[in-house]
């Protein structure tokens, strides 16, 4: 009886050995598992603020091309605005000399 119960208990006792050995290993494989997917979210995150930062840039660049263009639009309007008050002050030269011209002859 001692000795059938003495073989029992070692083979349980072996049997739970196996069973922690294989939780063990479970849980090592769970943590690295872990471990890795907190690196792979570290990485998005990096990527995601990357993106941001380019994105800010982008808006920027659009802000100052809009800038850029509005003031090139003033300009033209500017110059357009120029030359055509230069075109009616000549054209009331020209009908100024034209009555001159008529009152001579």
């Amino acid at each position: 009886g001692r000795a059938a119960a003495l073989a029992e208990a070692e083979a349980r006792r072996g049997s739970l050995a196996a069973e922690l050995d294989q939780r063990s290993a479970a849980l090592e494989g769970a943590e690295a598992e872990r471990i890795r997917l907190v690196g792979e979210t570290q990485a998005r995150e990096a990527e995601v603020e990357q993106l941001r930062a380019e994105k800010e840039t982008l808006e920027s660049e659009a802000e100052a091309k809009g800038a850029e263009m509005e003031a090139q639009v003033a300009a033209v309007d500017k110059e357009r605005q120029t030359l055509q008050t230069t075109a009616e002050s000549r054209r009331h030269a020209l009908s100024q000399a034209e009555a001159t011209v008529a009152r001579l002859e």
